[in-house]
This record gives C-alpha cells, structure tokens and sequence, in this order.
C-alpha cells in the first residue's frame, strides 16, 4: 500500500485493541507473543482486501474480519459475529464455485459491507484496486496466486501450507524478497499464548536438556477424512463449477466433484495430513525449540483405513533429525480413531511438557533437578507441578507450583474481560498492521520456510520410500 504513512501507536486505537493493560506475560499469554499488531497505525487509510475461496476456511476469515451471516454459520459455536475489523474492507470475493461465492457474497451484505464476486483470480487483480490478498484456496494455487498478487503489488495472507512443494516455496520466497511485498502464513497458532509460554518454560530450562519431541493427532469420522456428502452422487450442477480456475496449474483432467471438493485426497492438489496437518505441528515445535532445517526425515503410512481411490495417506509418520540441536522429532497421525486427539510432548532430562489446547509440565521420576522436591513428596511424577489452562476466556492455573513459577518470572495473568480471542482474528490484525506499517509479521516468509521445508522432506521421503536429506546449498531434499 504504496500512500500509507507510517505513524505512532495511539492510545486511541490501542484501548479499541481489546488488549490494553494488560502488559508483560499478560500480553505474552493473550495474543501468543509481544506483537506486532499492538502498534496500531493512526492512518484512516482504509485497507482493501480481496479474500480468494470461499469455502469453509474462506467464510472463517470472513467472519474473523466481521462478515457474518448466521444463516451460513457452519456449525460456528456461536451466531454472534466479532465486530468488524477497524480499518480493512472487503471489497471483492473470488471462488471457482457459484454456491460458495454467493455464501460469500451473503456474508458482506448481511453485515453491511459491498463487494464484487469473481469466478477468475486474474480478472479480479486486474480489475480490483486492492491492498491485500487472503488465499483460502485449495493448497496446489496457494504459491501461484501468491506471486501473481505480488507481482501485481498487493500484500498477502497465504494458507499453509504456503506452497506444495521446496521447489514451489523456492520460487514464492524470490517474488517475497524481490517485491518486498507483505506475507502472512496462516500459521495462526503463533497468536496463541500457550505456545509462548511453553517457549518460556523451556528457555528458563525447567525441562533440563530436550532431545525429543513427540507430536501426534488422532481425528476420526468421515468430516475429519475429508469426505464431503457434495461431492458424491453425481456432485452438483457442473455449470455452477468452473473446472479450469480449480486446475490452475495442475494437470488437466476431466472434471471430477470428488477431485475438486476432496482435494485434500489427491497428489495434484495437496500433500495430504503432511500439509494441511502436520505443517502447523511443525512449525510450533520450530517456533519453541529455535529449529532451522532438519539434517533428514523419513515417513511412512498409507491408505489404511478409507479405501475410496484417494491418493493421499489416511495414516502417517513421520521423523525429523536436528542434529545440530541434539533433538529429534516425531509425528504421527491418523484419521480413524479419536482416542488420543492432540498433543505435543517435550521430553526432558528433568521434565516433560504436554502442550495441547493447555500445558502441563511434569517432574521426571529420576530428576536430579527436582529429586529433593521428589523424595519429600512436594512434586509426584505422575501430577503436573506447572498447569496452565483457559476457560471462558481466562486463564486458569492449577498446581501451586505454577504461581511459584510465575511469580519468579515476575508475571501475573489477567483476565480479558471473559473474552477468548480467535488466534485468526489475532492473526489478520497482525497482517494488517504490517501492511500499514511495512513490518514483518510473526509468520512472514522467512519465519516459516523451514518447517514448511520439513513437511515437505517427509512427503518427499513418504513418495520415494527412502530417507530425505536437506542440502542447503540447492535448497532441496535429495
């Protein structure tokens, strides 16, 4: 955005942040780091956006910037809508399905907004004037449509995974540092407060020395296998569906609903859990750990359990080597099953740390660390002695120790007024702070190329059956 000034934090807009006052691990815990969205510009610059596929992750970042229609909330918990985002505009909508961009097109004049829909990516950069781009499109045009809303000097929000290949994020990384153009990942988690603190906790050395961290994600049902009831018999209307927009690049090919509404299955598409799953694991373990590339990844799975011609795995592992970091990691994953749902364990010499939608740290039974506190009965293995969670917006500490461990970092946590923060909305205050102000965000380009090299090493390894290894100099798995 070419005429935006650059100016001061006001506490005018700081105060309608919703996050003013709270200040030091308060901040830290709320939004997920000391961010940059906080230093609000002054400008009464509108900022116009253009949010590219509609469909279920589209209508979220809608309603995360205030357009809403209740009657196509997508099974939200709520039918309250967030306020409109200060400053930002949607002014066009672009999907390659008709029903999809006329839900769109319902969610801006629901909530009193305008704007034009497109059916062609090219059309509406040609005709729009546009300060930012939001790609919620299927993961095989996330790198293409990136570089051409660079090139065409707008600002962009890319979906992870940010591109579907090394060779893919090589080229969007060169267009990032040509234009010197904005780039937001969706790797929205970097908002959230418990990473930050898991980050601390382990910085301060509670853990002792981490040499593994183990990741896994167990999510059953046939909605969680991306199974979509559209795409079956028959699929719909194909004159509502416009084939060739969906392809882009891919090869051609007959039009096919399952292919086009359960792209996460196929190859030409997606990389299956790896990118639309595991990217985001990974990329949290980089983000606390200070990881770069790893030496090599090997992966394994399969189409186990849901034999209906995807291509895709519906059950996978991995394993990542960090040799210059003494740290190896793990992921598994699979899509029929619900026991174990989510969870990243860092696992200590002195202690281990449970990170999910909460974080428990858990003294070893043969720490030298904690063997007083051990033998005396003051920490049993088998309880947390730090538990941190939230409820209803705040956060809520369990185990006597946690406040100790707070009180020594000098920290307290503050309540919000029983509000909880979607870590999207957190995310696109970022961006759009970086655009006005021409700063980095926290899941720039650079930030997230190496654990989106990692996902990648593990889809290469899972396709050619062998262990890949990173060669920095030609930026590539070999």
């Amino acid at each position: 955005m070419d005429h935006v000034r650059q100016t001061d934090l006001t506490r005018r807009r700081f105060l309608k942040s919703g996050v003013a006052g709270m200040g030091g691990v308060a901040g830290i815990l709320a939004t997920g780091s000391a961010p940059a969205f906080l230093s609000f510009s002054s400008s009464n610059d509108v900022l116009r956006m253009a949010v590219v596929g509609t469909g279920g992750r589209g209508i979220q970042h809608l309603k995360a910037l205030g357009y809403f229609n209740p009657d196509d909330h997508l099974g939200a918990k709520t039918t309250k809508p967030p306020p409109r985002m200060e400053g930002v505009e949607v002014v066009a909508l672009c999907d390659a399905f008709d029903l999809y961009l006329a839900r769109g097109m319902r969610a801006i004049t629901a909530s009193g907004g305008k704007a034009t829909g497109y059916t062609n990516f090219e059309k509406m950069l040609d005709e729009e004037q546009l300060d930012g781009v939001i790609l919620a499109t299927p993961d095989h045009l996330h790198a293409p449509h990136a570089i051409a809303a660079m090139e065409a000097g707008k600002d962009v929000y890319v979906e992870k995974c940010m591109a579907n290949s090394i060779e893919e994020a090589n080229a969007l990384g060169e267009v990032v540092h040509r234009t010197g153009r904005i780039l937001q990942v969706g790797h929205q988690h970097r908002q959230n407060r418990m990473q930050r603190v898991a980050k601390q906790i382990i910085e301060r050395g509670d853990l002792g020395e981490v040499t593994m961290v183990q990741a896994f994600l167990s999510r059953g049902g046939a909605a969680n296998a991306w199974i979509r009831p559209i795409a079956h018999d028959g699929g719909p209307d194909p004159k509502k569906v416009h084939w060739k927009e969906f392809l882009g690049p891919a090869p051609d090919r007959p039009y096919d609903p399952r292919r086009f509404f359960e792209w996460r299955c196929y190859w030409d598409y997606s990389t299956g859990p790896a990118g639309d799953m595991m990217s985001h694991t990974l990329d949290a373990i980089h983000d606390i750990m200070g990881l770069t590339y790893p030496a090599s990844a090997v992966a394994s799975g399969g189409v186990y359990f849901w034999k209906d011609g995807r291509e895709t795995p519906d059950t996978y592992s991995a394993a990542l080597e960090y040799p210059d970091n003494d740290l190896s990691v793990t992921y598994s994953c699979n899509m029929h099953n619900n026991y174990q749902k989510r969870a990243t364990l860092f696992l200590g010499s002195e202690a281990t740390l449970e990170l999910n939608w909460e974080i428990n740290v858990y003294a070893d039974r043969q720490s030298e660390l904690y063997k007083e506190d051990l033998e005396s009965g003051k920490k049993k293995p088998g309880e947390p002695f730090i538990r941190i969670r939230k409820k209803s917006g705040e956060l809520i500490t369990e185990a006597a120790p946690t406040n100790l461990w707070l009180e020594n970092q000098g920290l307290t946590l503050t309540e919000r007024d029983g509000m909880l923060w979607d870590t999207t909305i957190l995310h696109h205050l970022e961006f759009a702070d970086c655009i006005r102000n021409r700063a980095t965000p926290s899941a720039s380009f650079d930030a997230i190329y190496p654990p989106t090299v990692a996902t990648h090493m593990t889809v290469e390894s899972y396709k050619q059956g062998k262990r890949i290894h990173w060669d920095g100099e030609s930026k590539k798995g070999v």
